[in-house]
């Protein structure tokens, strides 16, 4: 009685702890949830914004934004190193605003020139921890 149709699938979704203890600028994170909420695109300046609210249905909401930067390359992407993590950092600028972008992976590019004309896709992660009051105690999961 091994019906593939009728089994129910279970999901890993991150845990709080993994999200606790997650290191900024570390690419190797893996976000396993669920889409909370999705708000619609929105441009800031040249910086073009969208963004979703990831759940781990375990008290805990990822904020993730996805952006993407148009404008002329002021100070040219260069390899970076601090305290092991290595990442390119350049300056974008549109005339009005100026942006300065860490690309991690970097791979350093010879074509990256002062003054050319550039459009880097990136996103960024936020983590909310929800508190959950009870009678007895208030604490934070």
């Amino acid at each position: 009685m091994n019906n593939p149709s009728a089994q129910v699938v279970t999901f890993s979704f991150t845990t709080n702890r993994e999200i606790r203890h997650w290191v900024d600028r570390d690419d190797s994170v893996i976000l396993k949830g669920y889409v909370d909420a999705i708000s619609p695109l929105r441009q800031r300046g040249y910086v073009t914004l969208f963004q979703i609210i990831v759940n781990n249905n375990n008290g805990s909401r990822v904020t993730v934004i996805f952006l993407v930067v148009l404008g002329w390359l002021k100070l040219p992407f260069a390899d970076m190193n601090n305290g092991g993590l290595r990442y390119g950092s350049g300056l974008i600028v549109d005339g009005n605003y100026k942006i300065k972008v860490h690309v991690n992976p970097f791979v350093q590019n010879q074509g990256s020139i002062e003054g050319i004309y550039v459009r880097v896709v990136g996103n960024f992660v936020e983590i909310k921890m929800v508190f959950l009051s009870y009678p007895w105690t208030t604490f934070r999961m």
